[in-house]
């Protein structure tokens, strides 16, 4: 499916051939879509009003997502955008070098209140992101890095299957980030 930037829009994405969810295209400029807690085992969606639905993350994305996961726009009658506040803070891992993973770490930045200002120029909220004094913040921020349909994919369909959210980048990112969700 190809698309066109447009705020607000709202698509319906197939995750596998059972499974559906919608995303929400955030301001113009941002490359940003909102997914929320709402999956369907069959593209049926009227009447819905994402206003009430919990928002899973916000997240960049690349092209190939809307392309290759993209199964239609949904019609204005039929799913309603919504309304909750523009996520303005995300985690910007921090260069690695020298080892085999480009990133290690990352700080907390401010985007701004429509997303207006790049990750890498953002200024830090938290200069320094660590596991023992940050960790729910971590789990609670998006990676700036931008998504591929593979990587949503998999992170949709973990939330849906095993009921959290678990971003294997952020976990190499920040290793062990995960081990005390694994064991509840």
């Amino acid at each position: 499916m190809r698309a066109f930037w447009q705020e607000n829009a709202v698509f319906i994405l197939k995750l596998r051939d059972d499974l559906f969810t919608v995303a929400q295209m955030m301001p113009k400029g941002t490359a940003r879509i909102r997914l929320y807690n709402i999956f369907k085992n069959e593209d049926i969606w009227r009447p819905l009003d994402l206003s009430f639905i919990e928002p899973l993350f916000t997240v960049p994305i690349g092209n190939v997502v809307i392309q290759k996961l993209g199964v239609r726009r949904a019609k204005p009658d039929e799913i309603k955008p919504g309304t909750q506040p523009y996520e303005r803070y995300v985690i910007f891992a921090k260069a690695n070098y020298g080892c085999n993973f480009p990133w290690k770490g990352g700080k907390l930045v401010d985007t701004g209140e429509n997303g207006e200002v790049e990750s890498w120029q953002a200024p830090a909220v938290i200069e320094d992101l660590t596991l023992d004094q940050h960790r729910d913040l971590i789990l609670k921020y998006q990676l700036s890095n931008i998504l591929g349909d593979n990587h949503l994919s998999e992170r949709l369909v973990h939330i849906y299957e095993k009921g959290f959210d678990f971003d294997p980048l952020k976990d190499q990112i920040f290793p062990g980030l995960y081990e005390a969700e694994s064991e509840k």
